[in-house]
């Protein structure tokens, strides 16, 4: 019959299927106008629909036949013809009459029926159709009905099945299959559903769902579920009713450590998705499995002292302690230290530079190490001529992943020429016609593939060139293929040059190839918390980084560092390296002493102009972080206690120091510091001791990272510095403290502080060596500066030289390039500016709240050509102004106090807030942010005097 494709079954008593699924929707008639067409055995006058139907207007041959030599051409309503197919909202009582053309086409036998027709949920989004197949059937259409909207939605010529991939996931999806056969002019005739089906778009039940009772807890396990975000674990504890036990987004496993060895527990697994506004839905139930704890006794577990450790505080345990975890590891047990123990640690093995491979949870409880580095010797030397430890390569332990890395590489200047042997290598300047370069792909199958490493004719490029994802831009979400494993890669190629580095003591200028980490995970989709940054083509480098899914615990432990009195500017580690994923390093300590002994004879400096004295070590090699994260996900470090060490001056001078990090990430994404806190100084070796950890400017700083993603500092964490050098995505602090050197970063996402109070001279510095930049906003949110007794002008210190190539992307916006750029917006919403500790007489209190006004601004002189005379000339020109950089778009403050000395209590000024203050008559690019729309009212700023 003429009708939609929803009531191709039969219409009884002039009710209409669609009628039936909304049936409280008001009614619609359709009056049938045969119009020479053949009435069938289901023909009725008049058919009712809701009220809102969308109707597509195809033929239903038991409805209606056309007469002989003639096909079927659509409808006419209203005078108005609609073809074949065509949609029309029902809104009205219509008549439609059928029309007909003649055709010489020979008619086609209609299709059977379909039939056994079911749908199940399939993943987000998605309901899986599966039918019975219909003999002589050519394809098949599938429509469905969804928000009481009916339409087509695909049709498949390849079997019995088809996936909805955009189907309803908060309300059902009603389907109809019917299968087709074409006449022998092409048009498609259509059979009839036998009925229709529902289902919505969730997660399936998750599959092979299994219990595995250890010591402690219960594991449960399952498989994958397409397009799940995460897993909600419920279950009936003994004697309890049904309730939440947990849930993971980290992969398809669940350790419940509260589960009872005394009787079963059982446990439901459910996948989840989450909707475009993050609502939480749920997918189908699994069946149920029981898991019961075993009890914890002796001998499942390893010490130290079994496998000879003294424990004394003078043996040296190192091998003895690299053979328990050796033995742990093998046997799939944890680590215990020996009550009371002081392991004492003298020299580390070169030949097995991570030291003791932690994996299995490990446990130092009270126990004690001494690392003493003062025993590391100068035996190597080089290609610059000076000597280095070769033991500060070590580390006393690496906390190691379940399968090892890959690397992948060739050689980005060479070309291959083939031969009659095969392939070879040949240089640039050799290069003949008919030589190829190729590179590297993110491939799924990338583990298969031979290292491509410059040796010669033994490489294949013809594999090479057929990798998959060889080219892919940053915005990309989705990768060619399917992967087997969730890993993280670094990507780098050489024909891209980033993170130029200009303008400090020791930068060396050079631009560096251009790097980035990247998680992908199963389906080949680009992890949300790692979003490509740049456009990648011609790799000639990938490292794939396997991402274990169950959590390793390392916990307990203090560590004492007898600081090393090396002549060597090198970098050494000798700590803990994290290179697993999924990582709690809990409650470990770690303290410096013996850095008395960095001083020598010419440690003493005398100003000679004010006769000041002081006192800068001269010996010690840099420590690149006794925590050290490389290439891994999913780390925190909660409870831990870090050491600031000195800066110590061996470059010959009394200005350049070395930049030593008790805590250094290079390559990781979604680190966590929580509750971390910096030791205190201890000694008054440079100048008063500083019993807080973060104010002695003598000391260099607790954190440094490059290439890292998603960092966060939270939880009464409080630390000197927090430094990211060669970018980094997402920064969050909240609800710590920062001391004297506060946040130095650059890089991309969201930089949000939030209850931080902040002792830095700077609120935040953008790197000046790495051109201020930051692609993205900045969030200050209830946060305290405390000035303390030097005024400080500006918010965010950035620095930029207009003259100099960064190498970051270029924005070319209303006709200008831009090579660099300030952040997007800046949003501060309840702000303290503490100004408490200026009393005037020459700290800066009087160009605070006096004449001069200066006040309180978000930046000072940005661009600076060496002069600080930034005017609309200087803008224009574009030999010293080259490389302009993007300035910030927005600027919103609000809810803004000052805390002021009782000595400028009745000042008649208030204090001044501006993105820039022209009334300094040394400082004028007042132009450079013309554009800048800045939101803020200094009549909402409010006062109070410290007491």
């Amino acid at each position: 019959m003429l009708l939609a494709a929803v009531a191709c079954v039969s219409v009884i008593s002039g009710v209409s299927l669609s009628k039936k699924i909304n049936a409280s929707a008001k009614e619609c008639a359709i009056t049938f106008d045969a119009n020479g067409g053949v009435k069938g055995a289901t023909w009725t006058d008049v058919a009712y629909v809701p009220y809102g139907t969308v109707w597509n207007w195809w033929l239903n041959e038991d409805f209606i036949t056309p007469a002989p030599g003639k096909l079927y051409d659509g409808v006419e309503i209203d005078g108005k013809r609609y073809a074949p197919g065509a949609s029309y909202t029902i809104t009205k009582d219509i008549t439609a009459k059928a029309l007909w053309k003649s055709v010489s086409a020979a008619p086609a036998t209609k299709p059977g029926t379909v039939t056994n027709l079911k749908a199940v949920n399939a993943g987000k989004n998605k309901v899986k159709l599966t039918w019975d197949a219909v003999s002589g059937a050519e394809g098949y259409l599938v429509y469905a009905q969804k928000n009481g909207v009916y339409g087509y939605v695909g049709m498949t010529t390849q079997g019995t099945t088809f996936t909805d991939t955009k189907a309803l996931d908060t309300d059902y999806n009603y389907y109809w299959v019917f299968a087709y056969v074409k006449n022998s002019a092409g048009k498609m005739i259509a059979g009839n559903c036998e009925k229709y089906v529902y289902s919505k778009g969730v997660c399936p039940a998750v599959p092979g769902l299994k219990a595995q009772s250890q010591v402690g807890s219960v594991k449960l396990s399952w498989s994958a579920c397409d397009g799940a975000d995460g897993y909600l674990v419920y279950g009936i504890r003994p004697g309890q009713e049904y309730g939440y036990i947990g849930m993971t987004t980290k992969g398809t496993t669940y350790t419940d450590t509260k589960a009872s060895t005394s009787d079963w527990t059982f446990y439901w697994v459910f996948a989840y998705h989450k909707d475009a506004n993050g609502k939480m839905i749920v997918g189908g139930t699994a069946k149920y499995v029981y898991g019961r704890a075993q009890k914890q006794t002796t001998g499942q577990y390893v010490t130290y002292k079994q496998y000879g450790a003294k424990g004394d505080g003078k043996t040296d345990d190192y091998a003895a302690i690299v053979a328990t975890h050796e033995a742990a590891n093998k046997m799939g047990l944890p680590v215990k230290a020996d009550p009371g123990a002081v392991y004492y640690i003298g020299h580390m093995d070169p030949k097995n530079p991570k030291g003791a491979l932690i994996m299995t949870d490990t446990d130092w409880g009270d126990a004690k190490f001494i690392i003493d580095d003062q025993k590391m010797p100068l035996d190597k030397t080089n290609d610059s001529g000076k000597k280095y430890s070769s033991e500060g390569s070590c580390f006393l332990f690496t906390v190691e992943p379940s399968k090892k890395s890959e690397k992948k590489w060739l050689n980005p200047t060479l070309y291959w020429r083939k031969t009659s042997t095969g392939y070879t290598y040949v240089k640039a300047e050799n290069k003949k016609d008919g030589d190829i370069k190729i590179y590297l792909g993110l491939d799924p199958n990338l583990s298969k593939y031979k290292e491509y490493d410059g040796t010669g004719a033994s490489n294949d490029p013809v594999t090479a060139s057929t990798m998959k994802n060889k080219t892919f831009s940053k915005s990309t979400t989705k990768l060619q293929g399917t992967f087997n494993e969730k890993a993280l890669y670094v990507l780098e190629t050489e024909s891209v040059l980033r993170w130029g580095r200009h303008g400090s003591a020791t930068a060396s200028g050079e631009r560096r190839a251009q790097r980035e980490i990247v998680i992908v995970n199963k389906d080949g989709s680009i992890d949300s918390s790692t979003p490509l940054q740049w456009d990648w083509k011609e790799i000639s480098l990938i490292y794939k980084y396997y991402i274990d899914e169950t959590l390793l615990t390392v916990k307990g432990g203090t560590f004492e560092t007898k600081a090393n009195i090396l002549n060597s500017q090198q970098y050494v580690n000798r700590g803990i390296n994290v290179v697993r994923s999924n990582v709690l390093v809990s409650g470990v300590k770690h303290y410096l002493t013996g850095e008395d002994k960095q001083f020598n004879n010419n440690s003493k400096v005398v100003n000679s102009e004010t006769g000041e004295v002081t006192y800068l070590p001269r010996l010690g090699a840099p420590y690149q972080g006794f925590f050290r994260l490389d290439h891994c996900t999913d780390v925190t470090l909660k409870d831990c206690v870090f050491s600031n060490h000195l800066r110590v001056f061996n470059y010959g001078d009394n200005t350049h120091s070395t930049a030593p990090y008790d805590f250094y990430a290079e390559y990781a994404a979604d680190i966590t510091l929580d509750h971390c806190t910096c030791a205190a100084d201890g000694k008054d070796l440079t100048g008063p001791a500083d019993s807080t950890g973060i104010m002695d400017k003598s000391r260099w700083g607790t954190t440094g990272t490059n290439y890292c993603k998603n960092i966060t500092v939270q939880n009464g964490s409080k630390l000197s510095r927090i430094d990211a050098h060669m970018g980094t995505y997402n920064l969050t602090v909240k609800d710590s403290t920062l001391g004297c050197y506060g946040v130095a970063a650059v890089g991309f996402g969201t930089m949000r502080l939030e209850r931080v109070t902040s002792y830095a001279n700077y609120f935040i510095s953008l790197r000046r060596d790495y051109g201020s930049a930051w692609y993205g906003d900045v969030v200050i949110k209830d946060c305290v500066w405390n000035i303390g007794k030097n005024y400080t002008p500006q918010l965010i210190l950035a620095i930029y030289d207009p003259q100099y190539l960064y190498g970051y992307d270029t924005i070319t916006q209303n006709g200008k390039t831009y090579y660099c750029q300030l952040p997007t917006k800046i949003t501060i919403d309840g702000f303290t500016l503490d100004a408490s500790s200026l009393a005037g007489g020459g700290d800066g209190g009087e160009v605070l709240y006096g004449n001069a006004r200066r006040g309180f601004e978000i930046y000072t002189a940005v661009v600076s050509d060496g002069s600080n005379e930034i005017t609309q000339a200087f803008l224009n020109n574009t030999t010293k102004y080259k490389y302009p950089i993007k300035v910030t778009e927005e600027i919103i403050v609000k809810n803004f106090k000052v805390i002021k000395h009782k000595n400028f209590a009745d000042a008649t000024y208030k204090v001044k807030v501006s993105i820039r203050n022209a009334e300094c008559a040394d400082i004028k690019d007042e132009y450079f942010f013309s554009t800048t729309k800045f939101n803020y009212n200094q009549n909402s700023t409010t006062y109070e005097v410290a007491k």
